[in-house]
């Protein structure tokens, strides 16, 4: 179920007979994004709607010293880099991460390294996907947070689904909603 505040304001892009009866996820919401604002949304790309520079986290850091760094920059998720010689991949650590595996599991964020509950690999966007392909491929995988890297995969920025709701809202609903 969508938080309050994103309970109310989808109401206004949904039909009257969904509203209120059958709540949506969040990836849900993503699909009906990208499926009633075709129009809209393939006329943007990921490059103009993305956060940059990205923050990223080392893989050896606390989960202590990480959920810090999220709550300073006010932001749910960090990347992570792991270089093995010139091979660069990329995980994620996002606060329903640290929800999942820290919290409910009791295990002390302060001697839980990154690397342990951190997801990986990691579907990378491309800063020339369309808004729709990011997301149709967000609802395909159940995410909500991809980082972007380029053509030489180096990570140039992260979408996340609220980037995509704030882009939907700023370009305009032309659903008829």
């Amino acid at each position: 179920m969508l938080p309050t505040a994103c309970t109310a304001t989808t109401s206004l892009w949904l039909p009257a007979r969904t509203r209120y009866s059958n709540p949506i996820s969040a990836t849900e919401f993503i699909l009906h994004l990208a499926t009633q604002l075709e129009g809209n949304l393939m006329s943007h790309f990921v490059r103009d709607w993305m956060s940059s520079p990205v923050t990223v986290v080392d893989p050896d850091s606390s989960v202590t010293f990480a959920l810090t760094l999220m709550r300073r920059r006010n932001i749910h998720s960090l990347v992570v880099v792991l270089q093995e010689g010139q091979q660069t991949t990329y995980g994620i650590l996002t606060t329903t991460d640290i929800r999942d595996k820290i919290i409910a599991s009791d295990r002390n964020p302060a001697e839980t390294t990154v690397r342990e509950i951190m997801t990986m690999p990691v579907l990378t966007a491309h800063p020339n996907w369309t808004l729709k392909e990011c997301s149709i491929e967000m609802q395909k995988k159940g995410i909500h947070h991809m980082p972007v890297a380029d053509d030489q995969n180096n990570l140039v920025g992260l979408i996340s689904a609220t980037d995509l709701f704030i882009a939907a809202e700023e370009i305009g609903w032309d659903a008829g909603y």
